[in-house]
């Protein structure tokens, strides 16, 4: 029911159909008497789910007969104009389980969750909303289970956390301005609280320490804190034993991390990127928490070998990324190897010049490799591609790499991304590369010494969108296969060589 002007809906007593109605969903509608809307949505015995999209509802409702939805139990409101017709006088929801609010502007929030004692979950999205009403008695929600803010301006939002310390499970706030924490000495602490995710949000600090409390039952923490120094991860997070999701990235946190995370033993995925923590992993307490699947090192001033030794026993783990920190050589043993086998792999670093670590020649489920700015020195990894047919993306750029390209054994059919710009290759280009690269959406060659003519395979590439060859040693002519074959290329850089003929 939508984009139309309507001044009144009106259910008759014979119309039976409309009274099993459950749900209802009113988008871009403009109503000029939000009293009989209400009125009439409230005499649907049956209505259980109520949406209202771009909707202008005006109006005001009759304080003696306000209405009231028994069996309501979801009601989403996104980008209406209610703040006429709730300003005041409210419908009751005393049933209401899920509330949906997106772009709204609301003056009496906190009254407005007043009617809806059951509620168990509340999402808002880009809100502005005002509690002039917060003097008066608020209602306790026993049943609040989940509590999503994205955007929201709300003054006393804490409040409406009380009389939920047994019920909260989930609580994530991203760009938020949550004012006046109210914390009260001796208060609650949320018992069974499993996820708690605060990003880019400006939280009371009291009112953190206070949900350290809770830290025991936490199974997911996402903390951007930089209003809390390093000494929260030993006194706050060290006690959170069953965590499973740790992210403490951006918060500018320093020195070592402590030995109190090792007995985080159930930890599977831990993000702990751009801070300034130090430290040599060798020697970390990450390296006993071999339940970990996920790790991000990353912008840290880290020392790692690039054996990635300490991380042996990590048979679960499949994700490592450790760019803008130390990568050293150190040592690396002839008899063992990894537990693991890795499905993505980035190490970036400017002080590494070495060869390629010993344990990537054991790996076969590579997806993602990413070896650049490290001086390494060798030649093409061809061996790479032979292991792992799974491997989409490859990126060695910025190296030392010499000597002639090489294809695999046989076919490609994964990889989409090649970057070994800015290396030293030398010889021909193959000139099968179409053939046995032939899904490749992403090739950067560019800045070695590749001479030679371009080969007439790059036609063969028909998905491929963007091709630099540029700063070569290429020469002769651009083969019209490629304007036939390379039917998605929108990027081609072939500048800074002699190349010559005409372009058709």
């Amino acid at each position: 029911m939508g984009g139309n002007q309507i001044n009144k809906i009106v259910f008759s007593k014979g119309d039976a159909g409309l009274r099993k109605l459950y749900s209802l969903s009113l988008s871009s509608v403009s109503i000029s008497d939000g009293n009989n809307l209400f009125q009439t949505l409230s005499s649907l015995s049956s209505l259980q789910s109520f949406e209202l999209w771009d909707c202008n509802i005006s109006g005001r409702l009759l304080t003696h007969e306000l209405p009231t939805f028994k069996n309501l139990t979801y009601l989403s409101i996104i980008n209406s104009d209610l703040k006429n017709i709730l300003n005041q006088e409210l419908p009751t929801f005393k049933n209401l389980t899920r509330l949906k609010i997106y772009d709204i502007i609301h003056y009496n929030f906190l009254q407005m969750l007043g009617t809806m004692p059951s509620l168990e979950s509340i999402r808002i999205w880009d809100s502005i909303l005002k509690d002039t009403q917060f003097g008066q008695v608020l209602p306790i929600f026993k049943s609040l289970k989940r509590v999503e803010m994205y955007g929201v301006d709300l003054n006393n939002f804490f409040a409406i956390l009380d009389g939920s310390y047994n019920s909260l499970e989930i609580l994530r706030l991203f760009n938020c301005n949550l004012t006046n924490a109210l914390v009260k000495q001796g208060q609650p602490t949320f018992k069974n609280l499993n996820i708690l995710d605060i990003y880019k949000t400006h939280l009371d600090i009291n009112y953190l320490w206070m949900l350290n409390e809770s830290f025991n039952s936490l199974q997911l923490l996402q903390l951007d804190g930089k209003n809390l120094s390093n000494t929260f991860l030993e006194q706050g997070i060290c006690k959170s034993l069953h965590l499973q999701y740790l992210s403490i990235a951006d918060n500018d946190w320093g020195g070592n991390l402590p030995w109190c995370l090792a007995n985080l033993t159930s930890l599977e995925s831990v993000d702990i990127s751009s801070n300034q923590f130090t430290g040599d992993m060798s020697s970390s307490p990450l390296k006993v928490l071999t339940s970990i699947q996920f790790l991000e090192l990353s912008d840290n001033n880290f020392r790692i070998p690039i054996s990635l030794e300490p991380f042996f026993n990590h048979s679960k783990l499949k994700t490592f990324y450790a760019y803008n920190t130390e990568i050293y050589t150190g040592m690396e043993s002839l008899y063992l190897t990894p537990k693991f086998q890795l499905k993505s792999i980035l190490l970036s670093a400017n002080k590494y010049n070495g060869s390629f670590p010993k344990f990537l020649y054991s790996q076969y489920d590579l997806e993602e490799v990413g070896l650049y700015n490290l001086n390494l020195k060798g030649e093409f990894p061809v061996w790479l591609l032979n292991n792992n047919t799974n491997l989409r993306d490859l990126y060695l750029f910025n190296n030392s790499l010499s000597g002639p390209l090489q294809l695999p054994n046989h076919s490609h059919m994964s990889l989409i991304g090649l970057d070994i710009s800015t290396n030293s290759f030398h010889e021909h280009i193959p000139n099968g590369i179409g053939t046995y690269l032939p899904m490749l959406q992403y090739l950067n060659i560019s800045r070695n010494a590749l001479h030679g003519s371009i080969p007439s395979s790059f036609g063969d590439m028909k998905l491929l969108q963007e091709l630099d060859l540029s700063n070569n040693l290429l020469t002769g002519q651009i083969p019209h296969q490629m304007a036939i074959g390379c039917l998605s290329l929108y990027r081609l850089a072939l500048s800074n060589n002699s190349l010559q003929g005409e372009i058709c």
